[in-house]
């Protein structure tokens, strides 16, 4: 699943809602 590589928090998840979201990682 897409969160194998990143713990989504609530923090995280505003990095990571952009386009990076489904499967690449916010980098």
């Amino acid at each position: 699943m897409v969160k194998d590589w990143i713990p989504i928090s609530h923090d995280n998840y505003k990095q990571v809602q952009g386009p990076f979201y489904h499967g690449t990682k916010a980098n």
